[in-house]
């Protein structure tokens, strides 16, 4: 894996690119976003059937902010640098 030969390993970085255009756009784009997920969307896309609290917890694992809605998972998704 390449991560393994740069200075700060397994580490996800910005990276500025230029088109000849002269317009340029940092990728991966590493900004906090909201998403509202249906509870229902989620179990059937991963095609299991968890309750909220289920999912929530297992989000959550994966180092991202968690909030519930009545009937929705609110997702909070963020990446630490």
């Amino acid at each position: 894996m390449f991560s393994g030969c740069c200075e700060k390993k397994f580490e996800v970085e910005p990276v500025e690119v230029i088109y000849s255009d002269g317009k340029s756009y940092v990728c991966p784009d590493l900004s906090l976003y909201d998403m509202k997920v249906p509870l229902s969307y989620i179990n059937d896309t991963i095609g299991i059937s968890l309750e909220a609290n289920e999912v929530m917890f297992a989000v959550a694992h994966f180092g991202s902010l968690v909030g519930c809605c009545p009937t929705d998972i609110r997702i909070d998704d963020f990446v630490q640098i």
